[in-house]
């Protein structure tokens, strides 16, 4: 079978010592395997090429991280993203893969066991943090 080539983007608050992995359908999902991480590139992205061990898995699903769960991919608001999907028939060789944004770069939210009521005068409501 023909090998799949993964190019990738990352934003610019990417630390730039860590890893990229892909992880996936293809790898049992772990986030650091060392035999799906990228190669960073000269024009300041990365490259990840490899041949899939199943034809049978020609849909390929996969997530892009930097060694853990908690430091995966995620979409621009922080929220999860469904995992990618994308053909890997030998017609379908060369994926152009971007991330917006890491789920352990986003600002913390407070959760609502940290928010506490005030005051409430009419409609208006004063909520604070701990």
């Amino acid at each position: 079978m023909k090998s799949i080539v993964f190019q990738l983007s990352v934003p610019p608050d990417t630390p730039p010592d860590d890893a990229l992995f892909l992880a996936g359908n293809f790898n049992d999902w772990i986030p650091d395997d060392e035999r799906f991480r990228f190669e960073p590139t000269a024009d300041g992205r990365y490259r990840l090429q490899f041949v899939p061990a199943s034809p049978e898995k020609a849909v390929l699903e996969c997530k892009v991280t930097r060694g853990k769960w908690s430091t995966a991919e995620c979409a621009p608001t922080g929220r999860p993203m469904p995992n990618r999907r994308m053909d890997a028939t030998p017609e379908n060789t060369v994926h152009e893969l971007k991330v917006n944004a890491w789920m352990d770069r986003m600002p913390k939210r407070a959760s609502s066991a940290e928010i506490h009521v005030l005051h409430t005068a009419g409609h208006a409501v004063l909520l604070t943090g701990k």
